[in-house]
């Protein structure tokens, strides 16, 4: 009785049951059992186990697992990664210098191009600004130093012998000139090693020049075509260089008047000591529509004088004479080069000062 009330006075703790023996006269068990072999009876006393007590650190690190395994673990950075920011902190920062300095290079290419300009304008009288381009590069380092590779000057509206609008363009190559030179003073001499001129002379201003309005300017035919398609023509060929023009002009006349019909015509473009001239060779038959009897095809002598005209192109701009004559397109092109020049890129209506080489002297 004391021993049961003393086990009775103790707390109780977690730990493992085990079966003790019952009282006398109780059965354990087995085959003399009401429950079975092997199965405590109904009166069977239950005693606790003490857990064996493990090492101090033991427990501690038992308690405080949750919360180390959720600390977060300081790493390491692997070795280059900061060298790789610094390199590219100086590839971002040479970038950022070298299009600051093509910027810079630009800009200053861009402004002694416009006071070169403004200068050929005035020294021309031009009505409105020509375009001027340097090839230089990088800028800053060539001009100022005396070189370009290239110098080209275009502009309209130049005063010719046709009062209507053409357009003139000049391109140097090779070009020296003091050191400062162009970007100083616009005036300053410049040599080229060769200088092109061309005077661009368009269809509208040829129709304005021929009485002709809807003159259209086009690649000619074949000329093996002319016996095949019934072109009239007359002469012999007087130039390499052909065009075909077509536009309305009289082809004959009756009671009412002069009758006007779309003619086209086969040109040669001839250029003599500078003057150029279009002379027309034969009439084109025009192709008529499905069904219809084209119309008969006019006389060269009458449609032929109509498209005819002699331009006087002997000075080109800088005084450069013409030497050859072409078409482009639906433009005329007069050209004239020179070697080893000197000119002042504002007497863009004076003669150069050529070169004659020693040997040709």
């Amino acid at each position: 009785m004391r021993a049961g009330r003393a086990a009775a006075a103790l707390p109780p703790r977690r730990s493992r049951t085990t079966t003790s023996a019952a009282p006398p006269g109780l059965p354990l068990g087995g085959h003399g059992s009401p429950n079975g072999p092997g199965r405590p009876g109904p009166n069977a006393v239950s005693r606790t186990r003490p857990r064996r007590p493990g090492p101090p650190n033991a427990q501690r690190i038992h308690r405080f697992a949750p919360i180390l395994s959720a600390a977060p673990t300081a790493r390491r950075a692997p070795r280059g990664i900061g060298d790789n920011g610094r390199v590219r902190k100086l590839v971002l920062g040479l970038a950022a210098l070298a299009a600051l300095l093509v910027v810079v290079d630009f800009g200053a290419a861009i402004a002694t191009e416009y006071r070169v300009s403004r200068a050929v304008r005035d020294s021309a009288a031009l009505g409105s600004d020509p375009e001027v381009s340097i090839s230089a590069f990088p800028f800053l380092w060539s001009v100022p130093r005396g070189h370009a590779s290239a110098i080209t000057v275009s502009a309209q509206d130049v005063p010719t012998p046709i009062s209507y609008r053409t357009t003139v363009e000049t391109r140097f190559t090779g070009v020296d000139f003091p050191d400062g030179g162009i970007i100083s003073d616009p005036r300053t001499t410049v040599r080229a090693e060769h200088a092109t001129a061309s005077w661009v002379i368009g269809q509208t201003t040829l129709g304005r020049l021929l009485g002709v309005p809807d003159l259209e300017v086009s690649e000619p035919p074949d000329a093996d075509d002319a016996a095949r398609t019934g072109a009239l023509t007359y002469g012999p060929p007087l130039s390499a260089h052909r065009v075909l023009l077509t536009g309305t002009v009289q082809t004959s006349a009756d009671e009412s008047g002069p009758v006007r019909s779309p003619v086209s015509v086969v040109a040669y473009l001839v250029l003599d000591k500078g003057m150029l001239s279009i002379v027309p060779s034969a009439v084109w038959p025009r192709a008529g529509a499905p069904g219809i009897e084209p119309e008969p095809v006019p006389s060269i002598e009458v449609v032929g004088p109509q498209f005819a005209v002699t331009i006087d192109a002997r000075h080109l701009p800088y005084g450069l004479d013409a030497t050859r004559v072409h078409s482009d397109g639906t433009d005329i092109v007069v050209q004239g080069g020179a070697d080893d020049v000197r000119v002042r890129l504002t007497d863009l209506r004076s003669a150069p000062d050529t070169i004659v080489p020693e040997g040709d002297r």
